[in-house]
């Protein structure tokens, strides 16, 4: 088995060790909120639910038999076939997901998406994708949201995303240890990261404080200019690295990050 076939394993052992299989029973309404409905080969409609209980999220699958909800095994781990997933508990996550939910489901392309939680317990924007085939819910690889542009789906983890009064930036750890930087002009809806960014600068780097009044910020070069984010400050900076002079300087007023920690990760 090679290095990638063996991580790919790895993440199915993983997963599989979190999914649990509920109870069968009948209940006369969905518990939760809806995430999706599916329609099998047959013409059977699968329910998906996403519920939360001391913690830990769950999406559940179901169908209508005589007007009540039974529990359907339509998810596939390891061979094994189960009517939900149950997350494990992670101690930090956030997704920029604009919808704010927790487990995601494309319908263009009937995929689920489900977050993944690394060994520290920790996630970041990266997701357990299953596709379905018309009968179950299938592995199909590891990625970024569908949300997100097509440049954006390959990164290790999301550092954050925030918005000033005329920017949307985004900023990644990838896989090679640097950070990249995506933004969007006068586009600051967060569903706005789908479109095509206007800037991306794929080798960025955390500048770490040496002194006491410096500041931990990303920072990154561009065709003559230096772009800071996500200090401790919270702004978005741009200077012409030329003579220094500054020609951007705005408060990044909201982010989807508030883990007071990730600055200086």
């Amino acid at each position: 088995m090679n290095t990638k076939s063996t991580r790919i394993f790895m993440v199915l052992l993983f997963v599989a060790a979190m999914c649990t299989q509920a109870k069968v029973c009948a209940q006369n309404k969905l518990e939760g909120r809806q995430l999706a409905n599916v329609t099998t080969s047959k013409g059977k409609t699968i329910y998906l639910t996403e519920r939360q209980k001391n913690g830990t999220y769950s999406v559940a699958a179901f169908t209508k038999n005589n007007g009540k909800y039974v529990e359907e095994k339509v998810f596939k781990v390891n061979n094994n076939f189960l009517s939900a997933i149950n997350s494990v508990k992670y101690k930090k996550w956030f997704s920029s997901n604009p919808k704010g939910t927790y487990f995601a489901f494309n319908p263009a392309d009937k995929t689920l998406y489900v977050p993944l939680i690394d060994d520290n317990m920790e996630g970041g924007d990266r997701y357990i994708v299953y596709r379905f085939d018309g009968q179950h819910f299938v592995y199909k690889c590891k990625d970024g949201g569908f949300w997100l542009h097509k440049s954006l789906r390959t990164f290790k983890k999301c550092i954050n995303v925030g918005r000033t009064d005329d920017y949307l930036i985004r900023v990644d750890e990838l896989e090679n240890g640097a950070y990249r930087y995506a933004s969007w002009k006068h586009k600051t809806d967060w569903a706005n990261q789908g479109q095509r960014p206007d800037l991306i600068i794929p080798d960025g780097f955390l500048h770490t404080p040496m002194m006491a009044d410096d500041d931990c910020q990303y920072r990154f070069r561009n065709k003559g200019y230096l772009y800071l984010c996500f200090g401790a400050y919270e702004e978005l900076v741009v200077y012409r690295t030329s003579d220094y002079a500054q020609v951007v300087r705005q408060i990044i007023i909201e982010v989807l990050n508030k883990d007071e920690d990730y600055p200086c990760n």
